[in-house]
C-alpha cells in the first residue's frame, strides 16, 4: 500500500490531513473561491465573490487519565490537544449543553419523548441476565467504557464507580452516527459492526493485529475486544475455520470500524426509512429543548414553566430483564445465525 493510502487510512475524524483534503477538493471544484488558514490559530477563511465566511477550529483536549481519561472540545491549539475534528462557522463553536454531555439527562429527555434508547440502570435485579456495558454518565468518544459483561442469575453484576451505569449491549447491530445542520440531516454514517473472517491458519490475535497494522502479533489486545471475543466463547488464540467470522469490536472510534478510514455516509440509503424518521424527530425535539428559555410573563401563566423538572431517580434493570445473549459466536459466513433475543426488557 502506498504511503498516501496508508496515511488516509488513519482515523480521519481526527486526522487534519483528511479535513485539508476535503477543503482542497472543494476549492478545486470552485476555482473562483480562495481560502486561507491562520498558522497560529488554525482559523479558516473562505472567500467566494464578495462573500467571506470564517470558521473556527475544533480540537480534542485531553483532561488526563490516558485513553480512559476525560476529554473536551476546545477552539485553541495547545500542547494538550490530541486531535483535530474540523471547523465550525465562526460564533457557532464550543457551545456546551448539559443534554449533549450528560447521558442521564439525555436518557431522561429520550424517555419523555418516547425515543428509543437501550435499557439501562445503576443497579441490576438478581435475576437480570444478558450482555451489558459499563459506561460513564459524563464521557465521550468511548472513554471510560468497559465490557461487554454477561449478567447471569445468581452472579454479581460488574462493580460500578461513582458516575457509572449499566447499559444493555445491543449486538449484533450496525454503527450509526448522524450530523445535523439545524433540523436538516446532512450526513448519516452507517457501518457494520466490525468482524473478521477466519482463514483456517491464523489466530484471531494475528488477524486483528494484521487488520490494525500497527502492533506485533503478540501485543495484548484492547480489553473491549477481548471481552467481546469472550462473550462469543472465543479466545484471542482461537483459529477460525475458513469463511467463518466473529465480531471483533463495537466501538465507533475503533480503528476496525470502516467509518474510521473511509466514507460511510448512507444518507441517501436511509431516505424515507424509519431510521431517518426517528433521527429527524430526535433532532427537532432536541433543538426545541436546547432553545434559550424565555422568561415567563409577569405574574406567570397557567401551564407554563421555565424551570426543568427534577430528574427521576436512576432506574434498575428489573427482575426478569433478559438481553438475549449469548447468541451464536460464529456469524457471517457460517450456518449459524444470531437468535432473536428472548424475553423483553
Amino acid at each position: 500500500m502506498s504511503r498516501p493510502a496508508l496515511l488516509l487510512r488513519q482515523s480521519f475524524k481526527r486526522n487534519y490531513l483528511q479535513h485539508a483534503l476535503a477543503l482542497s477538493d472543494w476549492l478545486r471544484r470552485h476555482p473562483l473561491a480562495s481560502a486561507s488558514i491562520c498558522a497560529t490559530s488554525q482559523r479558516l477563511s473562505i472567500t467566494l465573490g464578495e462573500r467571506t465566511v470564517r470558521f473556527e477550529p475544533q480540537f480534542v483536549r485531553e483532561l488526563g487519565g490516558g485513553e480512559q481519561g476525560g476529554v473536551d472540545f476546545v477552539g485553541t491549539l495547545a500542547g494538550n490537544v490530541s486531535g483535530f475534528v474540523g471547523w465550525l462557522p465562526e460564533g457557532h463553536g464550543h457551545v456546551n449543553w448539559p443534554l449533549a454531555h450528560d447521558k442521564q439527562a439525555f436518557k431522561g429527555f429520550a424517555a419523555r419523548h418516547g425515543l428509543p434508547v437501550p435499557a439501562w440502570g445503576t443497579t441490576a435485579a438478581a435475576d437480570a441476565q444478558g450482555a451489558v456495558l459499563v459506561k460513564s454518565f459524563r464521557s465521550t468518544l468511548g472513554r471510560g467504557q468497559r465490557g461487554p459483561f454477561l449478567l447471569q442469575p445468581g452472579q454479581p453484576a460488574p462493580s460500578l464507580a461513582p458516575g457509572e451505569y449499566l447499559e444493555r449491549f445491543v449486538c449484533p447491530g450496525q454503527l450509526l452516527k448522524a450530523w445535523f445542520w439545524g433540523e436538516r440531516l446532512v450526513v448519516a454514517e452507517l457501518s457494520p459492526m466490525p468482524s473478521l473472517q477466519g482463514d483456517g491458519k491464523r489466530s484471531l490475535q494475528e488477524l486483528i493485529a494484521a487488520a490494525l497494522a500497527c502492533a506485533p502479533d503478540n501485543s495484548p489486545l484492547p480489553e473491549p475486544i477481548v471481552n467481546l471475543l469472550a462473550l462469543q466463547g472465543l479466545a484471542p488464540e482461537r483459529v477460525l475455520p475458513v469463511g467463518v467470522s466473529a465480531w471483533v469490536d463495537y466501538r465507533y472510534l475503533s480503528p476496525l470500524n470502516p467509518a474510521m478510514a473511509e466514507d460511510c455516509d448512507r444518507r441517501e440509503v436511509l431516505r424515507g426509512s424509519a431510521i431517518e424518521a426517528t433521527l429527524l424527530r430526535a433532532a427537532a425535539l432536541a433543538l426545541a429543548e436546547l432553545q434559550p428559555r424565555r422568561p415567563p410573563p409577569a405574574g406567570g401563566a397557567a401551564g407554563e414553566s421555565n424551570t426543568a423538572a427534577a430528574a427521576p431517580p436512576p432506574p434498575r434493570l428489573h427482575a426478569g430483564w433478559r438481553g438475549g445473549w449469548p447468541w451464536p459466536a460464529l456469524v457471517a459466513g457460517s450456518q449459524l445465525q444470531p437468535a432473536t433475543p428472548s424475553g423483553v426488557l
